[in-house]
């Protein structure tokens, strides 16, 4: 009997994990401008889950690569933290956007509009 609660318990507790774990996380579709020194180097769109890392890559002399998370800060309110790295240049820009909004952040060399 005493086997049996045990089991029951077990199970009850597993069913509670695994129902977290399956909630839906937020999908966000990002646009992102970019550009160095006032001329356009890419503009990607992307899709992410909250709280993984995306990234996107294009190939050639011109080619960059870019990593990003996108979480959910409350108050309607996204954090997208990207790194962006190219021939031109690295670049670590983090913002937090209102949801619905753009917001473009620069650090003199590379401007990044986020969409």
């Amino acid at each position: 009997m005493r086997l049996l609660s045990l089991l029951a318990a077990l199970i009850a507790t597993l069913s509670l994990a695994v129902g977290h774990a399956a909630e839906p996380k937020t999908v966000y579709t990002i646009g992102f401008d970019i550009k160095h020194m006032g001329q356009t180097v890419g503009a990607p769109i992307v899709v992410v889950r909250e709280g993984t890392e995306g990234s996107t890559e294009l190939a050639g002399p011109s080619g960059y690569k870019m990593t990003f998370v996108a979480t959910d800060v409350g108050d309607g309110k996204t954090k997208v933290a990207t790194t962006f790295t190219s021939n031109l240049g690295t670049s670590s820009p983090t913002v937090v956007i209102k949801n619905g909004h753009a917001a473009v952040v620069s650090d003199g060399c590379f401007e990044f509009r986020i969409i």
